[in-house]
C-alpha cells in the first residue's frame, strides 16, 4: 500500500509530499519528493518491535538538512579544483567546497523538488529534469524509483539519460542507525579489501590501497568502535571518523556491506551494481535538528554507506569510468535488505 500526504513546504512555498509504502508486516519506507529522499525506514527487530533505522530532517528544516537520505547527483563526491576532461575537452565545474566541486554543487539533487508518482502497491517513482547546474551545462533526464515489499527490502534504481556526453555519479546519502544509540557499537562488514588513496584535501588520488590491518579493514565483521580503537592515530581528524572510498571488482548486483546491531538483532545488507562505496561517519559537525524532536549531535549518530561511482574517477583512469555518452542511460541499482539475526 502507498499513501501520499502533504509533509511540509519549502521556504518559497512549494509543497513537499511524503509517500509511505507499507508491507504486510507493518514495516514501511517513507519517501519525500524533495531530494527523492529516504526519510524513514521502519523495520522489525528480534522482539517484533518496529523501529526507524535512518536519520531524517523535520518538516520545517528539510531545505537546510545535510543531505540525510537524499539522492546526490549529478556527480557525488569531491573533484579537485572542479576540473575534469570529457572527450579531450576541459570542463570547469563549480567550486563549492573550498576550491573543489562536491556533490553536484548548485545542481545537487538533494536540493531539488522531484515529481512523485505512486506505481502499484509498492513503488514510488520520482522524476527530474537536471538542467546542467553546477557547471555541467547540459541536461539529463533523471528517474528515481523505490520499491518496498514483503521481503523487507527497499530497492532503489536511478536512471539518468544524457542529452550530451557527461560524467555521472549519483548515490543515496542515507545515514543508518539500527539501534538509535552510538553508531560505533554497530557491527560492520565490507566485502572488499581495497580502497582509494586520498589527497591531503580528501579527494581520491588515483591509487588503490589495501586496507588489511588498518582501521579501514572490515573484511571480517567488527564494530566501528573496535576498528577505530585499533589505531586511533590512523585518522587525520578528531574525533576519529570515516570518509573512505572502497573499490569493488564486480559486475552485476553484489553484496557490498552488512551492518548489524547485536542488541536488537537488526541486520542490513547493502547490495549494488556500483564499482565503489563510500563509508562515512558524520563526526565533528555542528549538531542539527532531526525528525521526531531529536537533535543529531556531532558524534556518531549514523553510518553512511553510499554505493556509486568512485569520487574523482573522472580524473583517475585507474577507476571505473563515470562517463555517460549522449543518448545513453546510466543505471544504478541499490538494495537495502533488512532481516533479523538468529539468536
Amino acid at each position: 500500500m502507498v499513501l501520499k500526504e502533504l509533509f511540509g513546504k519549502l521556504p518559497d512555498g512549494r509543497e513537499v509530499h511524503r509517500f509511505t509504502i507499507t508491507n504486510r508486516y507493518g514495516e514501511s519506507a517513507r519517501l519525500l519528493d524533495f531530494g527523492a529522499t529516504i526519510h524513514g525506514i521502519s523495520v522489525l527487530d528480534k522482539n517484533g518491535d518496529l523501529g526507524d533505522v535512518v536519520l531524517g530532517a523535520p518538516s520545517d528544516a528539510i531545505a537546510e538538512c545535510t543531505y540525510m537520505g537524499s539522492i546526490i547527483g549529478r556527480y557525488s563526491g569531491r573533484v579537485p579544483g572542479g576540473k575534469c576532461v570529457i572527450d579531450g575537452v576541459a570542463c570547469q565545474l563549480e567550486q563549492n567546497l573550498g576550491q573543489d566541486f562536491c556533490h553536484g554543487a548548485s545542481g545537487n539533487y538533494a536540493r531539488k523538488l522531484f515529481s512523485g508518482q505512486c506505481i502499484g502497491d509498492d513503488t514510488v517513482s520520482f522524476t527530474l529534469l537536471d538542467q546542467g547546474e553546477g557547471g555541467f551545462g547540459n541536461n539529463m533526464n533523471v528517474v528515481v524509483s523505490y520499491t518496498f515489499g514483503d521481503d523487507h527490502c527497499l530497492r532503489l534504481t536511478i536512471n539518468m539519460t544524457a542529452q550530451e556526453t557527461t560524467i555521472v555519479g549519483p548515490t543515496n546519502h542515507a545515514y543508518f542507525n539500527l539501534s538509535g544509540q552510538d553508531a560505533r557499537d554497530l557491527t560492520l562488514q565490507i566485502h572488499t579489501s581495497h580502497c582509494t588513496g586520498k589527497t591531503p584535501a580528501g579527494a581520491a588520488d588515483g591509487s588503490v590501497q589495501n586496507v588489511t590491518n588498518t582501521p579501514e579493514d572490515f573484511t571480517s565483521a567488527r564494530t566501528l568502535r573496535q576498528a577505530i580503537d585499533s589505531d586511533p592515530g590512523f585518522f587525520h581528524q578528531e574525533p576519529a571518523g570515516y570518509d573512505t572510498y572502497y573499490i569493488f571488482d564486480q559486475s552485476g548486483l553484489q553484496l557490498n556491506a552488512e551492518l548489524s546491531c547485536s542488541e536488537n538483532g537488526r541486520h542490513l545488507q547493502v547490495w549494488s551494481d556500483a564499482p565503489g562505496m563510500v563509508l562515512y561517519t558524520p563526526v565533528g559537525r555542528t549538531p542539527e535538528r532531526g525528525k521526531d524532536g531529536v537533535t543529531y549531535g556531532s558524534g556518531y549518530t549514523g553510518v553512511c554507506l553510499q554505493p556509486g561511482n568512485i569520487p574523482n574517477a573522472t580524473n583517475c583512469p585507474a577507476y571505473a569510468s563515470p562517463l555517460c555518452r549522449k543518448g545513453e542511460t546510466y543505471t544504478l541499482n541499490i538494495h537495502y535488505a533488512f532481516s533479523v539475526m538468529p539468536d
